[in-house]
């Protein structure tokens, strides 16, 4: 909602990214999401970095009315880029990390964000 609000009249279709640091933590977060019933009114599709990047080659317009929003690891969405990047848990040490490893993944998803 508060996107929605601050960004009126903008389409957030492929346009709002959720980066997480690793796969197991993607999968958590998809099925805390899928389970959310304020998400689901939301009436937001989820896909990953390599459904965006196969529906932007497809150059087919999109006959779903339901707005898409990427969901994946930090490392799937090198390379490409959207309006908005939400990173979640990145702050958090992988079991080993060192602090340059979780300051590289942090840049790495803000890095991906237009604003």
């Amino acid at each position: 909602g508060h996107l929605r609000m601050k960004f009126i009249g903008t389409d957030l279709h492929h346009r709002l990214a959720i980066l997480v640091p690793h796969e197991d933590f993607l999968k958590d977060l998809c099925l805390a999401l899928e389970k959310n019933a304020r998400f689901k009114e939301l009436a937001l599709r989820l896909v990953s970095a390599t459904d965006l990047a196969r529906s932007l080659n497809n150059k087919k317009e999109d006959t779903n009315n339901t707005s898409s929003i990427v969901i994946d690891t930090v490392q799937a969405m090198s390379g490409m880029e959207a309006l908005v990047i939400f990173g979640v848990g990145l702050d958090k040490p992988l079991q080993g990390d060192q602090d340059e490893i979780v300051r590289c993944r942090i840049y790495k998803a803000i890095t991906r964000a237009h604003l």
